[in-house]
């Protein structure tokens, strides 16, 4: 019984820390790194507001959907092909640009 607890208590951090990982620091990290994402995309205040509520607009989607998701087929299932899809993109998002240690 202990053993079922402790993997469950687990699991439950891996997930914490997997939703943080990929989402919450993005989404703090967006007003530090907006000076530099105006100037490489050469956009206003205005226009980077628009981004904004896009990118916010798209989490309040995808968080419903996967949600909903989450109950038909199971919360392992949604988190465990959610780390491998971030793993996988992030790996492919590496290979682009002349040093692939780069970060831009």
């Amino acid at each position: 019984m202990a053993s079922k607890k402790s993997s469950m208590f687990s699991q439950l951090i891996a997930g914490y820390l997997l939703v943080i990982a990929t989402s919450g620091f993005a989404r703090l990290a967006y007003g530090v790194l907006m000076p530099s994402m105006q100037e490489d995309l050469a956009i206003n205040y205005a226009q980077a507001g628009f981004l904004a509520t896009i990118i916010s607009l798209g989490f309040l989607v995808i968080s419903t959907l996967i949600g909903v998701l989450a109950q038909k087929i199971g919360i392992k299932k949604i988190v465990l092909a959610g780390g491998f899809l971030v793993t996988v993109c992030l790996f492919l998002d590496n290979g682009y640009g002349d040093n692939p240690y780069e970060c831009r």
